[in-house]
């Protein structure tokens, strides 16, 4: 019976961190396929000196081309890489996450600095994209940069 019972207090402990596990990884699928659209904005932002209003500007294909087991789209709004979920993840259901770029104020030649987290301060002389202020990711399935 006390083996049973040590059993029980592992299985409880450890399926949830098990869970959260799982969440994250999918979230990281996420992080895989914004990477592209990320590198796609730099590319505009390098080459044009303004950020890209779509996936077209950027050079993309439409926003649910970049599917994956987990994620519905992956989407460029005024340089706001944008990434939905599919209904399927139901934990991330309503899921979004949104990767904002900073850029600098005066010297466009200066590298793009990736926030996902709302509300965040960025260095001086950057100017962080305008967009959503909040994810509707939960904050821990979130890589720890972003939290």
């Amino acid at each position: 019976m006390l083996v049973v019972g040590i059993i029980g207090i592992l299985a409880a402990v450890a399926i949830p961190a098990y869970q959260d596990y799982v969440y994250r990884a999918r979230v990281g699928e996420a992080f895989a396929l914004a990477n592209v659209a990320q590198r796609a904005v730099v590319e505009h932002f390098d080459r044009w000196g303004r950020l890209p209003a779509d996936n077209a500007a950027a050079g993309l294909p439409a926003p649910d081309a970049a599917r994956g087991s987990y994620v519905a789209s992956v989407s460029i709004r005024d340089g706001v890489v944008e990434v939905r979920f599919l209904p399927s993840a139901k934990e991330l259901s309503k899921g979004v996450l949104y990767l904002r770029p900073a850029t600098h104020r005066k010297i466009t030649s200066v590298p793009i600095l990736w926030t996902c987290k709302p509300g965040v301060e960025t260095a001086e002389g950057y100017e962080l994209a305008a967009g959503p202020q909040a994810d509707l990711v939960l904050p821990k399935y979130l890589p720890a940069a972003c939290r």
